[in-house]
């Protein structure tokens, strides 16, 4: 029977995962063997241990691999319709002037329910960016990156950061088609434009009983920065509200992931580091951290393609060192792109 080894984060751990190498505690304590089945107890003395990744073997020939590509595919529909229902729900936006009064509700109720609570979640994510649709699936992905901060954060209300994060951008159907959807960088007037979507955002959902103050808050204020560089008020520090900070990081996490016209995707470990640059300057350094840590967590075991055109998994991320990933190629052999003077030029995830 064919196996092979997945290295992965203790957060995702379940059981009846089958234990690869042994694990062994910070003093090379014993805690499992290898070949062990795991139990809940077990995953949860190896999460109190502090042990962040162990590896997992994986029975190639069971339904294991089929059961995740089962998952992806079910989770890839439900993305694709509610970035359908997000689109067309924005067109009727477009026209009519006004909010439908329960649809994005439903659909950040059925984000909490599902998405974020699947670790595989961000596969999920980097998978369906479609850039004719962007602004659509920009809009569901910061809506479960945002619940997926606020469940990270122990926040009470993820649904309310879900519909958030997903109705960031609604304001931009008051923004004139031809800046929207132009090719190229804006001009300085134009982008004086798109920039007021913020306010549009929060116009549009200002007379909504649906909407409660706390989500008008996160449309306003989510390009507010702590240093006061942001808009549209120019707030910094205490005055800019938790869920639009939240919003913030969701949001520059998945803009940068994205192709653009006018640019490439970043991979995830630039944007990690870009953050990095900013989480004590304009961004809340609280909520940096709690999204770096697991975000890293969720990227070890992705499989990437090298710019020689060779495939390698990432092993490890050391955040210490500017989120250099340690890859492993087919071989068994463990390197750093750096160290091979190769770049990542996809994530296949």
């Amino acid at each position: 029977m064919n196996t092979s080894i997945r290295r992965v984060s203790v957060r995702n751990l379940k059981p009846d995962m089958i234990i690869a190498n042994a694990v062994l505690s910070d003093r090379n304590a014993l805690l499992v063997a290898e070949r062990t089945r795991l139990t809940q107890p077990i995953i949860d003395r190896i999460i109190d241990s502090g042990v962040p990744y162990v590896d997992i073997l994986i029975m190639l020939e069971t339904d294991f691999a089929a059961s995740m590509a089962e998952e992806q595919r079910k989770l890839i529909t439900q993305h694709a319709q509610m970035t359908k229902k997000i689109k067309d729900s924005f067109d009727r936006i477009r026209l009519t002037n006004s909010l439908p009064p329960d649809e994005f509700v439903e659909i950040a109720t059925d984000i909490s329910r599902t998405m974020v609570n699947t670790p595989s979640i961000l596969t999920t994510l980097q998978n369906v960016k479609v850039m004719d649709d962007y602004t659509y699936t920009h809009s569901v992905n910061v809506g479960v990156l945002s619940g997926l901060i606020g469940k990270w954060l122990n926040v009470p209300d993820v649904p309310l950061l879900i519909l958030a994060g997903m109705l960031h951008d609604v304001g931009k159907t008051k923004i004139p088609l031809e800046i929207l959807n132009k090719p190229s960088r804006l001009t300085p007037e134009e982008q004086m434009t798109m920039n007021k979507h913020a306010e549009f955002g929060y116009y549009l959902t200002e007379n909504n009983d649906a909407y409660s103050p706390q989500v008008r808050q996160g449309i306003l204020y989510h390009h507010e920065r702590l240093d006061g560089t942001g808009y549209p008020l120019g707030l910094s520090e205490k005055e800019i509200p938790y869920v639009a900070r939240i919003i913030a990081v969701a949001d520059m996490f998945d803009a940068m992931t994205s192709e653009r016209v006018y640019r490439s995707a970043l991979t995830p470990f630039d944007v990690l580091e870009q953050i990095f640059g900013e989480m004590f300057t304009k961004l809340d350094p609280k909520i940096c951290y709690v999204f770096r840590q697991r975000i890293k967590e969720l990227l070890v075991g992705s499989s990437v393609v090298l710019s020689n055109g060779s495939n390698a998994r990432v092993v490890f991320i050391d955040g210490d060192d500017h989120f250099k990933p340690v890859l492993q190629d087919d071989f068994g052999r463990c390197f750093t792109p750096e160290s091979t003077h190769l770049r990542i030029s996809e994530f296949t995830y």
